[in-house]
């Protein structure tokens, strides 16, 4: 997040400006400025610099949880949200491995008994809406020194980035960065597509993810208004782009989906300027109804959290070749390796490796699992495609590195069956063959029932060749909070372990 400098240059410059609207609040820079001062006193005067080595939180999106990171932020300590759907079994596996030595929680998502479950290792907890500290400081008992004397005498830490794998597929990995790429990959992206203050930010990707971080951090830092909008709130969506000037936003297939069916459902004329999606497939037909809706205002991009945001296509990109994820932008290289992580040549299907300033350094476990090739360091991806001119195509992503289907000219070949509502496929490795798991939601119809409609989808993947194909219908596929489809839900669908 933007430090206590940017927050207090945009105050005297824009002192009355709206800097995030927050629901039904609205808060100005200068508000943002005093409450984030406070918790700055607060983190300086109650805890002594070796007791600030890192800090995780668990919330959604809120105005609070934004003030402690920019506090954070200002002093430079590492911070790291985890995803608040997962189990808190899980969640404790990360704090043990992340060892944070503050955690930040919502006492809106957790009981108490829940919270104090989390205090292990004797790692102190705060409730991020807990008045009793903000009356502490506003009472003035915290005033002991002023701020700018503290901040001058606080020493940072040397900059670490803790960040955390998306865990659809498996436990989240712990990701390591020791040198900081945002001003290098923002600075690109103000210049290509000429963002400014006026360019209002809709968040709606959870704040823990990169993808709804870092891009809320660029808007800000431009002086932009910040709108938190609830994904899970259609009527709260609808709110936000009709009543307030937003003209960026950054989010997943599933909620574009959203957005295209409020906008048709309310014949509303949109007037966003840039739309970026990925973290997901982005099927073909709905890339293509988004820029008839929307015009030519959408970006794809493609990337992880290894590797930060390295393909890139625009609207044009899209009508071209609208199966390509993009083309790899400015310092970043795709190649495409075969399986003795040797390159092979343009638009022979293999492994993709992805060469990148915004590279990991390392896993928490300490594990480098790059490979060199002429010098320059790759990542392999546990996804599976081609370039073609240039352009990236996956034909699938975050399965086995052994599955060579093209998973996602299936996907596409069965949204187009009238029934489908939504769809989400996997494959995984059994008894030395790939199979393919296949979960669908349906729209009401009378022309068809349960089972015409599983014999439909079957005899789809025959036709296209897929014959170890296995197919369920369910109420709603299951999404992360980030918009990523839970992969080990598919397999516990089907009564099956990942492993």
């Amino acid at each position: 997040m933007i430090s206590i400098k940017d927050l207090r240059n945009f105050t005297q410059l824009y002192k009355e400006k709206i800097c995030i609207v927050d629901k039904n609040s609205k808060y100005t820079w200068e508000d943002i400025l005093e409450k984030t001062n406070q918790l700055l006193m607060f983190l300086l005067t109650k805890f002594q610099t070796k007791e600030l080595v890192s800090v995780c939180y668990l919330t959604k999106n809120n105005v609070d949880i934004i003030c402690w990171l920019a506090a954070l932020a200002t002093l430079k300590i590492p911070v790291t949200g985890i995803d608040y759907s997962l189990p808190l079994s899980t969640v404790k596996k990360l704090l043990i491995k992340i060892n944070p030595s503050l955690l930040l929680v919502s006492s809106d998502l957790y009981s108490t008994n829940e919270i104090d479950s989390l205090k292990i290792h004797n790692l102190k907890v705060i409730n991020i809406h807990n008045n009793a500290i903000l009356s502490q400081i506003n009472s003035g008992e915290l005033y002991s020194e002023d701020l700018d004397n503290l901040l001058s005498k606080h020493i940072p830490p040397k900059f670490c980035s803790i960040s955390l794998t998306s865990g659809t597929s498996s436990i989240p990995k712990v990701v390591i960065r020791h040198n900081t790429f945002e001003s290098k990959r923002f600075s690109w992206f103000i210049q290509r597509f000429n963002f400014c203050k006026d360019d209002g930010f809709m968040l709606i990707l959870p704040l823990y993810h990169a993808a709804g971080n870092s891009w809320a951090r660029m808007f800000m830092g431009l002086g932009a208004t910040l709108y938190l909008v609830d994904q899970s709130n259609n009527e709260e969506m609808l709110k936000a782009i009709t009543t307030n000037p937003i003209k960026t936003t950054v989010m997943t297939p599933i909620l574009l989906t959203k957005l295209i069916n409020l906008v048709k459902e309310n014949n509303l004329t949109p007037h966003l300027k840039w739309i970026l999606v990925g973290g997901s497939h982005f099927p073909i037909q709905q890339k293509l109804d988004a820029i008839s809706i929307f015009g030519d205002v959408l970006c794809e991009y493609y990337g992880c959290t290894e590797t930060g945001v390295n393909v890139l296509a625009d609207s044009f990109d899209m009508k071209i070749c609208p199966e390509s994820v993009g083309k790899a932008f400015e310092g970043n290289q795709v190649i495409i390796l075969n399986e003795d992580n040797t390159p092979i040549q343009s638009s022979i299907p293999g492994k993709v490796a992805i060469s990148s300033y915004m590279l990991m350094d390392q896993y928490k476990d300490g594990k480098n699992p790059f490979i060199t090739i002429n010098n320059k360091k790759f990542f392999i991806m546990p996804d599976y495609g081609y370039i073609r001119e240039n352009r990236l195509i996956l034909m699938n992503r975050n399965g086995n590195s052994s599955c060579k289907d093209d998973i996602y000219h299936l996907e596409n070949a069965i949204r187009n069956l009238f029934f489908i509502k939504d769809i989400a496929l996997t494959t995984l490795r059994l008894k030395e063959e790939n199979q393919i798991l296949c979960i669908f939601s349906s729209s009401e119809s009378k022309l068809i029932d349960e089972e015409q409609k599983l014999i439909a989808i079957r005899e789809l993947a025959e036709q296209l060749g897929y014959h170890n194909f296995s197919v369920k219908e369910v109420t709603t596929i299951p999404y992360s909070p980030s918009g990523k489809v839970r992969i080990n839900e598919i397999f516990n669908i089907f009564g099956l372990d990942s492993q």
